[in-house]
């Protein structure tokens, strides 16, 4: 499961599972979690990658205790500029008519919960979408995004750790992509 595998049951699901954890009702949330797990499970699905379902390895390792936790490692630069170029930056575009009445009607899994996940401060994410950076115009990529680069970065830090300190080290698989498929296949 991608989050481009984009189905109206999915998307349901996940902002039932948002919408329950930010009014902390986890036993509402937990029975959507288990609804997401037997959905993947419906549709044929023995894997899950990218958000939002990497913010919930916790809960999907209860679950499945003998899966493996794949944690792509990127350089930190890198993973930043490409978030904010590519999903930040739709933050700003999506609050734009005609789509600011559409979007964001609960906060959804790509929204303010998913930069919660990963560690943003509330005080690092711009409220409606617009761009964060309030100093230099003439910085295009930061100014048309929601959260700045250094956010970004310092996020990926932040998330890297702690999925290092949580995740059981004989099911953790540390990946960079540059290394091939080889470590993948060998777990």
């Amino acid at each position: 499961f991608h989050a481009t595998t984009k189905t109206a049951a999915f998307d349901q699901i996940w902002n039932e599972i948002c919408d329950a954890e930010t009014q902390e009702n986890y036993d509402r949330r937990q029975v959507a979690f288990g609804r997401f797990v037997q959905q993947l499970s419906d549709d044929g699905f023995n894997a899950t990658l990218d958000q939002p379902s990497c913010y919930v390895y916790e809960d999907l390792m209860e679950y499945y205790p003998e899966a493996k936790i794949l944690q792509t490692q990127r350089d930190p630069a890198s993973w930043a500029r490409s978030m904010v170029e590519m999903v930040y930056s739709l933050d700003v575009y999506v609050w734009q008519p005609p789509y600011n009445s559409a979007w964001n009607v609960t906060d959804g899994p790509y929204g303010y919960w998913s930069k919660k996940q990963l560690g943003f401060r509330d005080d690092e994410i711009h409220p409606n979408g617009l761009p964060r950076n309030n100093s230099d115009p003439n910085n295009r990529l930061e100014f048309r995004s929601s959260i700045s680069l250094e956010s970004c970065k310092e996020a990926y830090y932040r998330y890297d750790s702690k999925v290092k300190q949580k995740a059981p080290s004989d099911k953790l698989v540390s990946y960079h992509p540059k290394e091939g498929w080889g470590p993948l296949c060998e777990n």
